[in-house]
């Protein structure tokens, strides 16, 4: 009953978390007028949905379960599967009856309502299955691979779970092709892609860090591992599995996917990012354990011991690399040319990172430097050489980093406007501008109350200030964080342009690609909404054509009699391009 007390819980943590975003939805939709869906529709949607979810699960695990007995496990006594075969039974016979017959109810409704095929609840159940099938697979193949070689002992129900778990998987896969449009479909891609590669990074590092360890192992005279075969197999399986689910996702369908917020959410941010932060930590721990050596105080007698981890960690530096690196790779040379906001987005981050790092090594500097004041700090000193250390490393690893993502968008945002105006940097001025100036506030109330509080008790003093040593770091460190991001921000109010005056009131773009909307509100200082034709493909909005057709059509509106009191347009790619179709609703 495992799998059931599972999805039990889930959904008794899905169930409020939905009915919150459907109310959330719901309320958008009633505001955003036409295109609206009925409140009893949507609560339809979800609730039929979240149904067939859990009854697919309850048949996935009563088949795999009646398989399970069909295949001889010596270790099975009879009572017990007397019990699995009429849980089995019951599972299939109601859970199975049940669900075929919501199944031809949605086929009908997907055949006889264009809208329910881009229905939210359908791609959530089509993508949640196929997920949820696809880890339950991979987690058997990679058990079952490990019996065939030799490392596991043999047990039914893990075949079981392959042979079953795939064929749905498979099913939904074809479902999804099939029945979800492209914009719904990327989701589950794009989560199938990020598992098969996790699994096979994770693989990869753990193949280099076997053969890394093995020839450490003989050039340090350790011991070497025992079961050297046994870990490549290990390692290698994961390789495998992950790989080929990668394959399948990612190589053979998701990377030719038209690009779009999600798709570059994944790459810039799960790739990229992902990659660069692994990589930078492995770094870390590496530059450290060296300068430990060289002008710290080792814990450990012989530099073979002290340096026994660098296998993994060059293992991990290098799957991070291999991730920034492929994914850098596949967004081409065209993003420099121009930045979305997902790639701000992502190097914004970066910059947080990085500063994040140099920010928490200096304030350990201060921190060092205060108890070095003292005189216990005095005595201690030699134990505060590797916290000086750790915060030289941290310095030396997240001071080039922040440097290289911060100076890049100033110099972007000295030369264009539209960097000034990003969201993204608004909310990474104003975020470490907040969350500092919240730091520092705190830091400087504990240490006042530290100081007062040894005052009242006679005992101020040297060591007072050993006691107040974290909040005067954070104080000073990140306070002045704070202060020179909200300069910044105040330079780039002062440089940027005055909002234009609005064109029209609103605009309606039917079909536009992401980021458009974003483009069109900043040059005509109108509210822009975005909507989809259902049932019908339409051409691409193309940002320059887009403005100049909108340019040449607000002289519409300054004739006498024309849509007077009236600015909304709708936007669409006509056979003979761009019409700008005004309106009132």
């Amino acid at each position: 009953m495992g799998a059931i007390g599972i999805l039990s819980s889930i959904l008794t943590l899905a169930i409020p978390v939905a009915i919150v975003v459907l109310v959330v939805r719901a309320v958008a939709r009633r505001r955003s007028g036409s295109g609206a869906v009925e409140t009893g529709t949507v609560v339809r949607r979800f609730f039929s949905y979240l149904v067939m979810f859990g009854l697919t699960i309850v048949v996935g695990v009563g088949l795999a379960s009646l398989l399970a007995l069909a295949l001889p496990d010596p270790n099975l006594l009879v009572g017990s599967s007397n019990v699995i075969l009429a849980r089995s039974i019951s599972f299939l016979v109601i859970g199975g009856a049940v669900l075929a017959g919501m199944a031809l109810w949605t086929r009908r409704l997907l055949d006889s309502d264009p809208s329910e095929q881009t229905s939210f609840g359908w791609a959530s159940y089509v993508t949640a299955v196929a997920i949820v099938a696809l880890a339950i697979a991979m987690t058997g193949l990679v058990d079952v691979l490990g019996w065939l070689a030799g490392l596991e002992d043999f047990e039914p129900s893990r075949l079981a779970n392959v042979i079953v778990w795939a064929l749905i998987w498979a099913a939904f896969w074809m479902l999804a092709r099939r029945r979800l449009p492209g914009e719904r479909n990327i989701v589950h891609l794009v989560i199938g892609s990020g598992t098969g590669l996790t699994v096979g990074v994770i693989g990869l590092a753990g193949v280099m860090s076997t053969v890394l360890q093995a020839l450490y192992d003989q050039v340090a005279s350790l011991n070497s591992v025992d079961r050297l075969a046994d870990e490549l197999w290990r390692t290698g399986i994961l390789v495998l599995v992950g790989g080929l689910v990668w394959w399948r996702y990612w190589l053979s369908v998701t990377v030719r996917a038209g690009r779009g917020v999600i798709w570059d959410t994944y790459v810039l941010l799960f790739g990229v990012l992902g990659g660069l932060i692994t990589a930078i930590s492995a770094g870390s721990i590496l530059l450290y354990q060296a300068l430990e050596w060289l002008f710290g105080d080792p814990s450990a007698a012989t530099a073979a011991d002290h340096f026994s981890g660098i296998p993994v960690g060059l293992a991990a530096a290098g799957a991070g690399l291999w991730l920034w690196w492929y994914h850098r790779a596949v967004l081409g040379p065209s993003r420099a040319e121009k930045r979305h906001e997902v790639d701000r987005v992502y190097e914004y981050l970066a910059a947080g990172v990085g500063l994040i790092a140099a920010v928490s090594g200096l304030a350990i500097v201060f921190v060092a430097l205060i108890e070095a004041m003292t005189p216990s700090g005095i005595a201690e000193s030699s134990s505060a050489t590797n916290t000086l250390i750790a915060a030289a490393t941290l310095l030396l690893v997240g001071g080039p980093v922040w440097w290289r993502f911060w100076s890049s968008s100033q110099r972007l945002a000295a030369a264009t406007s539209v960097e000034i105006a990003s969201p993204t940097r608004r909310v990474y001025l104003l975020g470490l501008f907040g969350v500092g100036g919240v730091t520092a506030l705190i830091s400087l109330i504990v240490g006042f109350f530290i100081i007062l509080q040894r005052l009242l008790d006679g005992e101020l003093g040297a060591e007072t200030l050993r006691d107040v040593r974290v909040p005067i770091a954070l104080l000073i460190t990140v306070g002045a964080v704070a202060g020179y991001h909200w300069m910044v921000f105040q330079e780039d109010r002062r440089r940027a342009p005055a909002r234009p005056k609005a064109q029209f009131d609103q605009v309606v773009l039917l079909g536009a690609a992401n980021g458009l909307a974003a483009q069109v509100a900043e040059v005509t200082g109108a509210r822009v909404k975005v909507w989809r034709r259902l049932g019908l493909d339409t051409p691409p909005l193309l940002e320059e054509e887009v403005l100049s057709a909108l340019a040449a059509s607000a002289s519409l509106f300054d004739q006498p009699g024309v849509m007077e009191g009236h600015r909304k347009v709708l936007v669409v790619a006509g056979d003979h391009g761009i019409e700008v179709i005004p309106f009132d609703d």
